[in-house]
């Protein structure tokens, strides 16, 4: 048995697929399982003549998932595809017919989305970009040009090194907020080369090339460029900051929804992109899976979020898992004995769900603070080892199960780009001929063996990148904990935070408390009021004119209405005041 048949037996990974096209114009898909955010490559398919509709493309993702659970005697738990069309149409009526299944986009395009929709909405960001792409452009491609900016860097002498000019890229991910910053970095060395050496810049060429260069020089000369480019730059960190976290190759579901939701709370007045962000996935499975992290449990949720709502939810998504057909049928007998161990299991995991999130019961060590800061010096706070040591306890296995499925989904395809880098290494113009299937295989053992180099010390992984800085990291995509987000105001007079009190009632004896409060402070205002006398309202008789006097006559004379007593019959004009 191979590596994948040992890791995937008897287990519940989840299915991902995508498509690479090679320098040989073949539309190749790809097909992995991922367990435990281990990505296995199983298929490699050319598919050139298939079809994109719906119906298809939900016989195609049909037939994988059954091909990969008969060879490697495993239950897909889910499927993980991109959200063009022809795949987003497919998903969904693979799941009219199979609702067992979760399934969900890629998470790690939604950030990339999100800047999409961003620079829609923010006309002036979108200007500043392309203004900035158009100066990188014509910076990188004009070798005297790129060699004043680069003569001013090292005269200024302050990073010791030409810094290159990155040029931002939609489809290359975070490349706008890692252009932004570099040439917020240079703004000293290309501001300084402008004023000074702009007539160098231009010497000598034709008279189109003397008007590119007056015209880029003009657009990075003023302050107000480079201000407007400083003020975008929070908001496309931010951004980036959830793209970096959804494409790890390691992100959990409750990891990604407290960081879409630090995002829409960063811009909460253009909420539509986000909503509908959040409207293409699997709801239930991120809020639970964000409930079952024991660090977390209801403390991100308001106080109409019951108790009853998520264990209601819970037996759901379990109920739901769990009608999964048998692959042979079952006898009557058969189907009622296991319909009964299903009840009895769902039971089971509402009551452990109960325990759970009451903290008693098998999980009532857990509220004590050293046990807590005990195992975060261990494990941190990574919830997937308590969960662990939770399934051998018969009390809780259930749950601990449900847990551990919900926890290792994997919610993008990096583990596919990986493996989409190695083809592209593997099968270029030198081995234009190299079949898929042989390519598979190479990439296949030259995984195995970068692995066992990596388990046994003899190579080094890549250090990621750092573009946020360690103090930043902390503000950005914050979502705070409820109890916290209605706290009252906290900080006195000098400056100096007191403690800290919840503005909740949650009982009748405090209502009648907060009255008392509420009218005690308002007889001190009436008192502390001063005293001021109020003037007398104007005489009626001063309010009455001659032209309001006039016009009541002059309406009673056309009117059918008859005269008081004493009232005189007559001519308007005959009033007189």
């Amino acid at each position: 048995m191979g590596i994948a048949g040992r890791t995937l037996s008897e287990t519940d990974p989840t299915e991902s697929t995508d498509g690479w096209r090679s320098n040989a114009k073949d539309a190749v898909g790809c097909v992995s399982l991922s367990h435990k955010f281990k990505c296995l490559l199983i298929d490699i398919i050319r598919t050139n003549a298939w079809k994109k509709d719906g119906e298809s493309m939900r016989l195609r993702f049909g037939n994988m998932i059954d091909e990969a659970e008969k060879k490697w005697a495993c239950n897909v738990l889910g499927l993980l595809t991109d959200n063009d069309g022809g795949s987003k149409k497919g998903r969904k009526v693979l799941g009219d017919v199979s609702p067992w299944l979760l399934l969900f986009p890629c998470c790690g395009h939604q950030g990339q989305l999100i800047l999409a929709k961003y620079l829609r909405e923010n006309p002036k960001a979108a200007q500043i970009f392309e203004e900035l792409i158009d100066c990188v452009n014509w910076i990188n491609s004009k070798d005297k040009v790129r060699d004043i900016f680069d003569k001013t860097q090292l005269e200024m002498d302050k990073y010791g090194k030409i810094l290159a000019y990155i040029l931002p890229n939609l489809t290359r991910w975070t490349t706008h907020l890692v252009a932004a910053l570099r040439f917020a970095i240079l703004k000293a060395p290309i501001r300084n080369a402008i004023l000074n050496k702009r007539a160098e810049s231009s010497r000598r060429k034709r008279d189109e090339m003397r008007e590119d260069a007056m015209a880029q020089c003009a657009t990075l000369e003023p302050n107000a460029w480079w201000d407007d480019l400083e003020k975008i730059i929070p908001d496309l960190e931010h951004i980036c900051y959830l793209t970096n976290i959804a494409q790890s190759d390691q992100v959990r579901p409750d990891q990604f929804l407290l960081a879409l939701t630090g995002l829409f709370l960063h811009f909460r007045t253009h909420v539509c992109a986000h909503r509908k962000r959040f409207k293409e996935l699997d709801q239930s499975v991120f809020i639970l899976a964000l409930v079952l992290n024991p660090f977390q449990k209801l403390s991100r949720f308001g106080d109409k979020a019951n108790i009853d709502q998520f264990v209601l939810s819970t037996e759901i998504v379990t109920e739901r898992i769990n009608s999964r057909p048998p692959s042979t049928p079952r006898t009557p007998e058969a189907q009622q004995q296991h319909d009964a161990r299903q009840k009895l299991a769902i039971r089971s995991l509402s009551v452990a769900l109960m325990q759970y999130l009451s903290g008693t019961g098998p999980f009532a060590n857990w509220e004590k603070p050293h046990i807590q800061e005990t195992y975060c010096k261990l494990h941190g706070n990574n919830p997937i080892p308590y969960w662990e040591a939770f399934r051998t306890n018969g009390q809780v296995a259930e749950l601990a199960k449900f847990a551990l499925r919900l926890l290792y989904l994997v919610m993008n395809q990096a583990g596919l780009e990986c493996w989409f880098s190695d083809f592209s290494n593997k099968k270029n113009k030198k081995c234009n001929r190299l079949g898929l299937t042989k390519m598979g295989q190479q990439s296949k053992v030259m995984r195995n063996l970068r692995e066992k180099q990596f388990a046994e010390g003899l190579a080094e992984k890549r250090e990621g990148r750092e573009n946020h800085s360690e103090a930043q990291t902390k503000l950005l995509l914050a979502v705070p904990r409820y109890a916290a987000a209605l706290l009252s105001d906290t900080d006195d007079s000098d400056g100096e935070a007191t403690e800290q009190v919840s503005v909740i009632l949650k009982s009748k004896a405090a209502w009648r408390r907060q009255l008392a409060k509420w009218e005690q402070e308002l007889r001190d205002a009436e008192a502390e009021a001063p005293n001021w006398e109020a003037s007398a309202p104007p005489s009626g008789c001063e309010s009455v004119t001659e032209e309001s006097l006039y016009m009541e006559l002059l309406a009673a004379e056309y009117s059918d209405e008859e005269p008081d007593a004493g009232a005189q019959e007559g001519s308007g004009d005959d009033f007189e005041a």
